[in-house]
């Protein structure tokens, strides 16, 4: 690979993360790879409208391609906010296999001095080599970490565990505190399968959900179900604009947003739910319905509570979707 076309590649989630964040924004004008139904399709819209990150020259995204470690590190670095796109030239290789001539090298070199990574205990690095979800997510918090230790607390997620993270394991802190703020996707056996080779598409999603997660939105899975208690005298109305939660209080007004096809939903919490893991909302059929064909069953969404001084807000028994601009 090219210098030049290396730097294409990973100039591609260039994300400042500290950003002022507002509501998610779905565009029509997105990569040719990514539009409505596209499992990302609204993380990558969101970060492509903020100009945050690029596609290649052909104005795709690739969000299912597999990403290497030197891609990673670098775009995870920049996103942090520790380094910027120019370095100081490094005087001598950080690792055997990462020479001074490759274009990763400096970002390498910087990543090291600072104890973001450390390599193999051969001495390498092994750039080229696929990256999966749990060296991902060491790299991304410790480079967090390194521009503010108060970003994140790995204490926030003490007691949060999956089936296939060992509490013992190398990474177990840092996938516990992903699981505890909803920043990875949670299966329903509550497993996050920690060794999955990251795709370009996954990356973008861990990164927009850390974003908006800092600005008061959740993350998971919604479904739909049968006899969420609305109203007085009537504990089976399908038709009615609510939701379960497991912890929001009874009354409180949340917008829901599928981020297949951006669009949204606003409904009322009147009860408790759902308990399976990895999934946040049980939402009534009609609500569910506005957002994803009820033959989807789940949905991948992201809800955030409703501030009174966006507007006044409407019934919410009254259907009040948003779509994306076709």
């Amino acid at each position: 690979m090219s210098k030049s076309n290396s730097k294409v590649i990973a100039a591609a989630l260039l994300i400042p993360i500290f950003l002022a964040i507002n509501l998610p924004i779905v565009s029509a004008d997105n990569f040719t790879d990514v539009r409505e139904g596209n499992a990302y399709f609204v993380p990558i819209a969101y970060l492509k409208e903020k100009n945050i990150i690029n596609g290649y020259e052909d104005g795709s995204f690739k969000p299912n391609q597999q990403i290497n470690r030197a891609e990673a590190l670098k775009m995870l670095t920049l996103a942090s906010g520790v380094f910027t796109d120019s370095l100081p030239e490094p005087k001598e290789a950080p690792f055997t296999d990462t020479p001074l001539s490759e274009w990763y090298t400096e970002y390498l070199s910087a990543a090291k001095e600072k104890q973001i990574i450390n390599g193999y205990e051969d001495g390498s690095f092994k750039p080229e080599s696929p990256i999966n979800l749990a060296e991902t997510l060491k790299m991304y918090f410790e480079a967090v970490k390194s521009v503010n230790p108060d970003f994140i607390n790995y204490e926030d997620g003490q007691n949060f565990t999956f089936i296939d993270t060992a509490p013992d394991s190398w990474y177990s802190h840092y996938t516990s505190y992903a699981g505890a703020h909803n920043l990875v996707e949670v299966y329903e056996d509550n497993s996050i399968n920690p060794n999955q080779i990251m795709t370009r598409g996954y990356l973008a999603e861990i990164i927009y959900r850390t974003m908006l997660s800092r600005e008061g939105s959740d993350f998971g899975n919604a479904t739909y179900y049968f006899g969420i208690p609305g109203k007085e005298n009537d504990m089976n109305d399908q038709d009615l604009m609510v939701t379960a939660h497991k912890t929001l209080p009874f009354g409180t007004i949340v917008e829901v947003t599928n981020i297949a096809n951006g669009k949204s939903v606003k409904v009322k919490v009147t009860d408790r739910g759902p308990f399976v893991p990895g999934r946040i909302l049980d939402l009534s059929k009609k609500a569910f319905s506005l957002i994803a064909s009820p033959s989807a069953g789940v949905v991948n969404v992201e809800y955030h509570e409703y501030k009174p001084e966006e507007k006044t807000p409407t019934d919410p028994q009254t259907p009040e979707t948003s779509t994306p601009t076709p």
